[in-house]
């Protein structure tokens, strides 16, 4: 499951990242944001979050290749289920650098406008094409999710956004049984 999240960042957030010289405070930024984006919540499930790291990417700067060992600011070893994107330049003041996951459909191309994330699993195929022009931030962080499976996850996802359809409906019935359904099938699949 791909998630798109516009405007997790604040442009005064955006600037706060980008100058984070210590990881952990970069961390905590972007945490805290994704902490505060209820999509965000109800699609990851959060539980852990690894390091975060900014990387400059230009022309002269090959992409970053994935990780193999994810930690946490303390140090600890984390299951990485979830990796999230954070873009932190305008799309338009370069060229390239688009973030690519394969969907098993095609590759699907993100560049998104400054402060917006994309989520997606960790064992997504998923590539940043080369900056071809100007320079281009990023901020990129891993996420232990209470639940392990991406099935799972999207199911949950798509319950929690079911009851919100029904609830914008008016109807009171179906947003009860289908939060309930979701509150058993977390207590089922939880890993804390």
């Amino acid at each position: 499951m791909i998630v798109t999240l516009p405007a997790v960042l604040a442009p005064e957030g955006v600037g706060r990242l980008m100058e984070a010289d210590d990881p952990r405070v970069a961390t905590t930024l972007l945490r805290d944001a994704l902490l505060a984006n209820e999509r965000f919540q109800r699609a990851v499930q959060p539980l852990r979050f690894g390091t975060a790291k900014v990387v400059l990417m230009d022309a002269r700067t090959p992409p970053p290749e994935s990780r193999v060992l994810t930690v946490t600011a303390d140090g600890h070893a984390l299951r990485a289920d979830v990796e999230v994107i954070c873009f932190l330049t305008a799309p338009e003041s370069y060229a390239g650098g688009e973030l690519l996951i394969d969907t098993g459909f095609g590759e699907v191309a993100y560049k998104a406008a400054i402060g917006s994330c994309v989520v997606y699993p960790t064992a997504s195929k998923r590539r940043l094409n080369p900056v071809t022009g100007g320079a281009s931030r990023i901020a990129r962080i891993d996420v232990q999710s209470c639940v392990r499976d991406v099935q799972q996850r999207m199911i949950l996802y798509d319950l929690i956004t079911a009851a919100d359809f029904f609830d914008l409906a008016g109807m009171t019935a179906p947003v009860l049984a289908l939060r309930r359904c979701c509150d058993r099938l977390l207590g089922l699949w939880a890993e804390v």
